[in-house]
């Protein structure tokens, strides 16, 4: 690397995109930059049929000398950046919701796993890591994974117009695989 840089990072290092489900190209926003963002005008989190906008996770990459100082953010004016992300979902082959944190539970029980006698592999949706090129308007959907044989898309990614990486959840549609029925906030067999 030049200009004094040592190495880079990613900041966030984690990110959180919120799912949504306006199916307008602007129904997102970008989720919060700062340990104590400003309040969201009323109103904002929605688009203009009611839906919920996305929230977008936005990524920057910064240059380090070898000292741990930053020297600069690295974006399309002084970088040639290639991203690469994994998502994933496994929250049908995961444990059982009862309490927070609840693996094994306060008196050392062990909780059992959703979807029990299921195929856990037919559960978790993981379309495999993705890659784009910032600052080629690319945009890639993060497509390829399923639930138990069917599509299910989870979202996609974009750079925007200095080369951040922009993660945005999935449209937040839902569905039982058999039309089973719901039960409780979080242990739903089947969906």
């Amino acid at each position: 690397m030049s200009d004094g840089i040592a190495y880079a990072k990613i900041h966030p290092a984690i990110g959180v995109a919120r799912v949504g489900n306006s199916t307008r190209d602007d129904g997102w926003y970008y989720g919060p930059e700062t340990p104590d963002p400003d309040p969201m005008p009323a109103g904002s989190l929605k688009d203009e049929t009611g839906a919920f906008k996305r929230q977008a996770a936005r990524f920057r990459l910064y240059g380090y000398d070898s000292t741990g100082k930053v020297v600069c953010e690295l974006t399309n004016d002084n970088a040639s950046i290639e991203w690469g992300v994994h998502v994933a979902n496994l929250k049908a082959a995961w444990y059982e919701f009862s309490l927070a944190l609840d693996i094994p539970d306060m008196q050392g029980r062990s909780t059992p796993r959703r979807n029990k006698g299921i195929d856990r592999s037919s559960l978790v949706i993981d379309p495999g890591r993705k890659t784009l090129r910032a600052g080629t308007g690319q945009s890639v959907e993060f497509t390829g994974g399923t639930f138990q044989g069917i599509a299910v898309p989870l979202g996609r990614m974009h750079t925007d117009e200095s080369g951040r990486l922009v993660v945005l959840g999935g449209s937040g549609r839902y569905a039982a695989k058999n039309s089973e029925p719901l039960h409780s906030f979080g242990n739903n067999d089947g969906w």
